[in-house]
């Protein structure tokens, strides 16, 4: 079936962003004492703020909120071109100017704060690439509730099955799949993410390409 859609997630999809910010976690998690564990830092992989601060007010208070521990980890970001250029996934330009260029519609579902989303994309140079830009903070649920990949499906104006998600966390594939789009996730290296939930697993952006070309022959 033809295809006009393609919905990206942002972080670990566009960017390898989620390496960066665990790296900046357990950073302030060791300046302040602060005892934690890998896997608590991985649970954090396809969340949103309000998901994480939960979690973390279990973990720092009473020494701080976990409000305020999330605001210390994002002042230290580096929202530089020159870092977010390094962290891009290979493939990015290629695979985003295909789709366009075939007249694809391009979306990007993330759970990120939208003006820090906003930001990545000005910083990688490929805000002009994406027709609708939805954040998880636009929505009364997260991922892995669906209403993210709903709306954003709405916005851009095609139904389910015209529609493929590009994503990688657990919470993320479960959205997609529960938004009951077709799922490729790109594969997982460094947080032992399950990712089995999703259509399809490949190694990179641009194999999304050939998914989406196998499909429409079907």
């Amino acid at each position: 079936m033809k295809k006009k859609a393609i919905i990206f997630d942002m972080d670990g999809v566009i960017i390898d962003t989620e390496t960066y910010y665990m790296q900046l976690m357990r950073k302030n998690f060791e300046e302040l004492n602060i005892a934690y564990t890998e896997e608590l830092i991985h649970s954090f992989v396809g969340s949103n703020d309000n998901v994480i601060t939960q979690k973390l007010d279990e973990l720092v208070q009473p020494q701080m909120s976990g409000t305020a521990f999330l605001e210390r980890v994002n002042d230290s970001l580096e929202l530089t071109k020159e870092v977010y250029m390094a962290l891009k996934k290979e493939g990015l330009y290629e695979t985003l100017t295909h789709f366009k260029s075939r007249g694809y519609k391009l979306g990007l579902a993330s759970s990120s704060p939208k003006d820090l989303i906003l930001k990545t994309l000005e910083l990688l140079e490929v805000d002009m690439f994406f027709d609708e830009i939805s954040s998880g903070e636009e929505y009364d649920e997260s991922k892995p509730h669906p209403e993210i990949y709903i709306h954003t499906m709405e916005k851009l104006g095609v139904s389910k099955d015209e529609c493929v998600v590009v994503e990688d966390s657990k919470f993320g594939i479960e959205a997609g799949k529960a938004a009951g789009i077709y799922v490729v996730a790109i594969r997982d290296v460094e947080f032992g993410i399950n990712q089995e939930e999703a259509d399809i697993i490949v190694d990179g952006l641009e194999d999304v390409i050939k998914v989406v070309d196998d499909l429409e022959r079907k």
